[in-house]
């Protein structure tokens, strides 16, 4: 007959099978996500913006002035796309004046 002392040695000596669970999961997880996230990349840097010609601004629109919308990458890397305003009666080359808020911030923060 085994005593008490010899059954929370046997008890102990097993593996615990919840824990090895655990970590089977986890593990299964982070490699998820780390696939998940190569994918999503992907995906992202093959999208491409689609600009409209619609005024979609809050002001009238000058017939003094030629509007289009443009898009270039910044030195990051990153796609942004802007505003380019022209004079209708232009000649010659113009200097360029690009204005921005911060990239991060929500449009109440940031200028325009």
């Amino acid at each position: 007959m085994k005593s008490q002392n010899d059954n929370q040695a046997s008890y102990q000596d097993e593996p615990d099978e919840g824990r090895r669970n655990m970590m089977k999961m986890t593990g299964a997880s982070v490699v998820a996500m780390g696939v998940g996230s190569l994918s999503t990349s992907s995906v992202q840097a093959e999208t491409q913006i689609n600009l409209g010609d619609t005024w979609d601004k809050t002001f009238t629109k000058s017939n003094q002035v030629q509007h289009r919308k443009v898009s270039f990458k910044n030195r990051y890397g990153i796609t942004l796309a802007a505003d380019l305003y022209q004079p209708k009666n232009k000649s010659g080359k113009l200097a360029a004046i690009v204005i921005s808020g911060p990239f991060g911030a929500v449009k109440e923060q940031s200028s325009g």
